[in-house]
């Protein structure tokens, strides 16, 4: 299950969530509505990379791809379109969360009214990504992990030196919306790319549990 993926599955996975990140705040960049983080350009792209990807794999997104793609999807597909499973999905998923909004730090800092919708179109949109993920790789979860791995990366490098404090402050909205917009239409684009099945003879809840 662990080892029995496609390589397409893990470039989706990973380099989607840092696009997405990494493109809307290297145009805010460009603009000058933020300034060049301490670390410069590179070392944004560096930190975005690889910074927390793989310390994050054994914190939350190991632990929650285990149910959320590994046992939830599965079921849910065994219902619905992989389109109608995705949304449904993902409020569960961000309401998980929700005991974490109260945690300024867990936001950045991030007013709730400002957090909590940029939270949820994100969330819509990398519960369609990884769905596809999953259908691409449908026995294995690595890209499905590396994937919310990636996605928790990007975010935590917007709070690179020097970027904190602009974006947290005054373009949170702007940035967030930015990111939460662009993750959502690559989300639907690779979900409606796909084939609509798992690709294997096995029932999707199955495959999952092998």
């Amino acid at each position: 299950m662990w080892f029995k993926t496609s390589a397409s599955a893990h470039i989706i996975a990973v380099l989607v969530p840092i696009a997405t990140a990494a493109g809307a705040t290297l145009t805010f960049i460009a603009t000058d509505v933020l300034p060049t983080p301490t670390l410069g350009v590179a070392g944004l792209f560096l930190a975005i990379s690889i910074a927390g990807i793989l310390p994050g794999l054994v914190g939350g997104p190991l632990g929650e791809e285990l149910g959320w793609r590994g046992v939830l999807l599965p079921v849910l597909m065994e219902r619905l379109t992989p389109l109608a499973a995705a949304i449904v999905l993902a409020p569960i998923w961000a309401a998980w969360h929700g005991p974490a909004f109260l945690m300024s730090e867990w936001r950045s800092g991030t007013p709730l009214s400002v957090f909590v919708p940029i939270y949820l179109v994100s969330v819509f949109g990398l519960s369609m990504l990884l769905t596809a993920v999953r259908i691409k790789s449908p026995n294995s979860l690595v890209p499905s992990i590396l994937g919310h791995s990636a996605h928790n990366t990007a975010q935590g490098a917007l709070a690179a030196p020097r970027l904190t404090e602009v974006i947290s402050v005054q373009y949170a909205a702007q940035i967030g919306w930015s990111i939460a917009s662009l993750l959502l239409v690559a989300g639907f684009a690779a979900l409606a790319a796909t084939s609509g099945s798992w690709k294997t003879s096995a029932a999707p809840a199955q495959v999952a549990r092998d």
